[in-house]
């Protein structure tokens, strides 16, 4: 199903809105307003300069694309990954890290925005990558199928998201539609947990590209997004602060919203079709370096030092986003 591109007539709208639930959707931003990401401040955009200050935290003072590829590295068998996709790579800064560490790869880049597809052209200019500016839910079961490892790297809140279902609508059918008979399934068939709320959201896009992907055997993927499952370690409680839910909120961003990733739902999809897990925060591999002036920093909650900021509120991202690697059990 197109989520993303999908265009409801006022009166479909009305109808969702009536029953007290809609899609939210950032397709119009992207294609037609997107013109920066200043506003944000990912966690791979934030250790991109060299002189980032929030390098200064980390057991290695590089960017976030060579902590990823570490990671990687660690945990696949890159010598037999040929092939890579990036969904909706921002700036290409993560790309460009993973090529200048491993030149072989073959690199594709897929986004709907044709301000961000120029841009990754422009920081990937020295590497014969290939783009398409497209819709993920546009590109063909073959030519998912052709790639090793797909990434989507802090952006599938950016996905459509259902906000504010009634919960009693995933058993009553007096009301329907394509895109609730799609949630009715997707909790049906991967047996998720019914809500213990009155109304719920529901990572619509989110679960569905990462069953697309499981679906097509693809035989690694990375998912990477801000968490409404976060926690942190035992030792920091109490001084990272992190928004735990359960249900995806909504965070709210210049000309559009996203909505947080309730990361155990893309567990039990890819658990289902055969993949082996691991999950964590991004702290599993962009590491702090833990010493006196560190444990200073957390526990100082109040600083008149902007660049204090700017760190509190980098750690806190890497333990309020989590990820996911998926690897096929046959790989």
């Amino acid at each position: 199903m197109l989520y993303v591109k999908k265009r409801k007539s006022s009166l479909f709208i009305g109808a969702w809105k009536t029953m007290g639930y809609y899609i939210n959707s950032t397709q119009a931003y992207h294609t037609s307003t997107l013109n920066s990401l200043g506003w944000e401040l990912t966690v791979s955009n934030s250790l991109y300069p060299d002189r980032s200050p929030c390098r200064t935290v980390l057991t290695k003072r590089v960017s976030y694309g060579c902590h990823l590829y570490e990671f990687l590295r660690d945990n696949l068998p890159l010598d037999r990954i040929t092939s890579i996709l990036e969904i909706g790579g921002g700036y290409g800064y993560l790309m460009h890290d993973l090529l200048k560490m491993h030149p072989a790869f073959q690199a594709t880049m897929v986004d709907i925005s044709p301000f961000l597809l120029g841009e990754q052209k422009k920081t990937l200019f020295d590497y014969p990558v290939q783009f398409h500016l497209s819709d993920i839910f546009d590109i063909s079961g073959d030519k998912l199928r052709q790639h090793d490892l797909v990434i989507l790297n802090e952006n599938v809140g950016d996905f459509p998201t259902a906000v504010d279902i009634p919960v009693t609508l995933l058993w009553e059918q007096a009301e329907t539609n394509p895109e609730l008979e799609r949630i009715r399934s997707f909790f049906k068939l991967y047996s998720f947990p019914i809500p213990e709320r009155d109304t719920f959201n529901f990572n619509l896009g989110a679960v569905d590209i990462t069953e697309r992907l499981c679906r097509e055997a693809v035989p690694f993927i990375f998912i990477s997004e801000h968490s409404c499952e976060a926690t942190v370690p035992e030792d920091y409680q109490g001084m990272i602060p992190v928004s735990a839910p359960g249900n995806p909120e909504r965070i709210i961003l210049r000309g559009h919203d996203e909505y947080t990733i309730k990361f155990s739902h893309l567990e039990r999809v890819a658990a289902y079709h055969g993949y082996r897990i691991r999950r964590g925060p991004l702290a599993d591999f962009v590491r702090l370096d833990i010493n006196d002036s560190l444990f200073w920093l957390l526990k100082r909650r109040h600083s008149t030092k902007h660049e204090h900021e700017i760190l509190r509120h980098f750690i806190e991202d890497l333990f309020q986003y989590e990820y996911l690697l998926l690897m096929r059990k046959d790989n």
